[in-house]
């Protein structure tokens, strides 16, 4: 996977944790019918990562948004912050989405004084009010292409005795059923196989349904 990270250009910056959210939310984009030349995706930093999300308080957050935007620019006018909720089971801060929520909001008021000209959102995948994330919205949205070896993952996995945690379970899963029909890209892939043409998503499905009516607020 490339680290780099680009300066904003364009109208719409939107922030996501690594590179297949990336490569996801761009098929998004293009689905919902946002001009390409209006938005740009960058990793909130270049390992990227839901923990350089809240890191120290969010002053590495904030410095790493900063790493972003040239202040000689009025780019750009709009800054949007897509991550996982996660599981609440976890043990850390931000995990689950109510969690996530109530770490991001303080953050969200601390970006608005710092950025005091530029509009600033966030939406919290699988749909903005439950627990998962991307693996959990694969799972849900994934075309016949995946679904059809669902039967031999269940049972790969019940010859392995395997019992992941509830967080790395849908992870697991989605990884596994991309394996299984001989894509491999590396490991958190989901976005990576987003392309509607390949047909493995099906990007009409209801489950992405918010994530689309809060892209299209920016349209």
């Amino acid at each position: 996977m490339k680290n780099e990270q680009n300066i904003f250009e364009k109208e719409i910056g939107i922030i996501v944790e690594g590179e297949s959210d990336k490569k996801f939310t761009f098929e998004i984009c293009k689905k919902v019918g946002l001009d390409k030349t209006r938005f740009q995706i960058e990793k909130i930093s270049p390992r990227g990562g839901k923990t350089d999300f809240f890191g120290k308080e969010h002053e590495f957050t904030i410095k790493n948004i900063k790493n972003l935007i040239d202040k000689t620019s009025e780019n750009p006018k709009k800054i949007l912050l897509i991550c996982d909720a996660d599981f609440k089971e976890n043990k850390k801060s931000y995990d689950g989405f109510q969690k996530t929520k109530n770490t991001l909001n303080p953050l969200i008021s601390k970006l608005k004084k710092e950025f005091k000209n530029k509009e600033i959102d966030f939406f919290i995948l699988p749909d903005n009010k439950n627990d998962g994330n991307l693996d959990s919205l694969f799972l849900q949205c994934a075309t016949k292409k995946i679904t059809e070896k669902s039967s031999c993952v269940d049972d790969y996995l019940k010859c392995l005795g395997a019992k992941p945690s509830i967080n790395k379970k849908d992870k697991l899963r989605s990884q596994l059923l991309i394996s299984a029909i001989g894509i491999q890209k590396g490991f958190n892939n989901v976005g990576v196989v987003a392309d509607e043409k390949a047909g493995y998503w099906n990007l009409d499905h209801k489950a992405l349904e918010p994530l689309k009516k809060f892209l299209k607020k920016f349209n």
